[in-house]
């Protein structure tokens, strides 16, 4: 980048307001303000439920698992492009900290967390790619300068968008992206909100707030020693608490104890609202009493596709755009998802995949066997042929190829 376009870039440029609130409580398209419990939710907040632990733990890992590589389509054939420098580095080491699996895990947990995943390219003189570099989303600032976009890490010399894989979560502009978290924080404000009570309530056991009730005529600077001297000997850091009443007072509870309230049930409540906001089965949660096997395996594949396809494809297609050039997408240059990865729990289902392929003549044993990670063997690059499942230029072909009987080569001859 020359000095001349650097100040260029640098006098053109102006933040756009892009990437939260206004103010901090409501929002600049449609004015929604938060709630009190919803204002105490941040990334760190939330990770502290379990559930929503769970859910950005299991889509990023699902994600990282899926094996990534550069393919080309020359006619009709697909073959592995491993001679691409952008192969190795999505399929085993992005960059010089980062296996393949920590990068997508990263992006994802990113996009989920924050609303915006950014990794910087970094090329050779040549131009070939030789790593790509996770930023993190704190430190990035979007810039928009006359229809194009511009990115800032840090202090830094702002990177054109050719040279900043961006892949947002859910968007109003199509540019940068919101996170669950924005749109989910009253849930996850009453989830949190059911977490401390409870934890209060076992750390006073079970003690609440409440008076203490007397028919008798009671002074003022009376009633404060007795209040002073009751919270004294049941507040919760004493271990071992006992009060005594005078005869004639009564204590009464002012607020429901834990099984009265039903926080537990709030709280599961809160959970399947998590599992809605993330788009996956609450089984994936890890709540008790969903389904049998045949069930969760179908639940499965609804999990893949809903939470995890759309998230791939659109990581796929940024990939794409930015790592490829025009004449190597216009070739046939394209990344491949191997999503067989995610699907490979139900073995009975995975056999009957590979005999269904092999019965219209798909795929062969031996590509069978690379799939199952499997050495190929002799005669097994071959389709196989049902007998019964001949096509009709095969018969002739088999009809012209019988030998002629005595009587038919006697007369020819």
């Amino acid at each position: 980048m020359s000095n001349l376009f650097t100040a260029a870039v640098q006098n053109l440029v102006t933040p756009q307001l892009r990437s939260g609130l206004t103010d901090g409580n409501s929002w600049p398209f449609f004015g929604f303000k938060l709630t009190e419990a919803g204002k105490k939710v941040n990334t760190h907040s939330a990770l502290t439920v379990s559930a929503f632990y769970c859910a950005v733990n299991t889509i990023a890992n699902s994600f990282a698992l899926l094996p990534h590589s550069v393919m080309k389509t020359t006619g009709k054939t697909r073959a592995h492009f491993t001679d691409h420098p952008a192969d190795y580095l999505l399929y085993r080491e992005p960059n010089s900290q980062m296996t393949a699996f920590t990068f997508k895990f990263i992006m994802a947990v990113s996009v989920l967390m924050k609303g915006n995943a950014y990794a910087l390219i970094i090329r050779d003189n040549s131009g070939n790619i030789i790593s790509y570099q996770f930023l993190a989303h704190d430190d990035v600032s979007v810039l928009e300068s006359n229809g194009k976009l511009f990115y800032k890490y840090k202090n830094q010399v702002p990177y054109s968008a050719a040279e900043i894989i961006h892949v947002p979560g859910f968007s109003f502009d199509g540019i940068t992206g919101k996170s669950v978290i924005h749109h989910a924080a009253d849930n996850m404000g009453v989830s949190l909100a059911a977490q401390k009570f409870g934890s209060d309530s076992l750390a006073d056991r079970g003690i609440s707030q409440g008076v203490i009730e007397t028919e008798l005529a009671v002074k003022p600077d009376a009633k404060k020693r007795i209040s002073d001297a009751w919270t004294a000997a049941l507040s919760s850091g004493n271990k071992h608490r006992a009060a005594v009443l005078d005869e004639g007072f009564k204590y009464k509870s002012l607020v429901l104890s834990p099984s009265e309230s039903k926080f537990i049930e709030t709280y599961a409540a809160s959970i399947e609202d998590i599992a809605r906001w993330f788009q996956i089965p609450s089984y994936k949660l890890h709540i008790k009493g969903e389904g049998g096997y045949n069930f969760i395996v179908q639940l499965s594949i609804e999990y893949v596709q809903s939470a995890v396809m759309p998230f791939a494809e659109k990581f796929k297609q940024e990939l794409e755009r930015k790592s490829f050039t025009a004449s190597e997408r216009k070739s046939g240059v394209y990344i491949f998802q191997n999503f067989k990865k995610l699907l490979q729990a139900d073995p009975a289902a995975r056999g009957q995949f590979y005999k269904d392929l092999v019965f219209v003549r798909a795929i062969t044993p031996n590509e069978i066997r690379e799939l199952e990670d499997m050495n190929p063997e002799d005669g097994g690059d071959e389709f196989l042929q049902m007998s019964n499942l001949l096509n009709e230029s095969q018969i002739k072909k088999m009809i012209s190829a019988e030998p002629k009987d005595k009587k038919q080569v006697k007369d020819e001859n």
